[in-house]
């Protein structure tokens, strides 16, 4: 996993398209104003091989796993934590709210062979259509 530090960092992602969907969502969240991800939050690029256990752990989002109850995906009472889901053509991005003030991570997960089935599955499940 890629955790972007700062405004530079996403700057330097060598996938002009993973770049631009994060050059568009700080937009939005910004609205114009200086992105300081101290205050909006991060951007979190999943890998091929990645561990999704290890990626709840790194950011604090219960990303397969309820956090209302103990269901994970697949449950029939699984309810997803993340505010949005939405589907670009070539990831999904998951937004994550973590705090009153709106500080949250938005996860970015290729459509790539080799990132997790049961991740790609649910995100496949509950996408909008960006």
């Amino acid at each position: 996993m890629i955790i972007f530090p700062d405004y530079a960092s996403i700057e330097q992602l060598p996938h002009p398209e993973l770049r631009q969907v994060i050059q568009q969502s700080i937009q939005q969240i910004t609205q114009g104003e200086a992105y300081d991800p101290d205050v909006y939050g991060k951007f979190v690029l999943i890998e091929v091989g990645d561990v999704v256990a290890e990626v709840e752990a790194a950011t604090g989002c219960q990303i397969l796993h309820c956090d209302f109850n103990s269901t994970q995906f697949g449950d029939p009472a699984f309810a997803p934590s993340f505010e949005w889901l939405v589907e670009h053509a070539i990831c999904y991005e998951a937004v994550f709210i973590l705090s009153d003030d709106g500080f949250g991570i938005d996860l970015l997960i290729p459509k790539a062979q080799g990132v997790d089935p049961t991740l790609l599955a649910m995100c496949e499940q509950y996408a909008v259509p960006a």
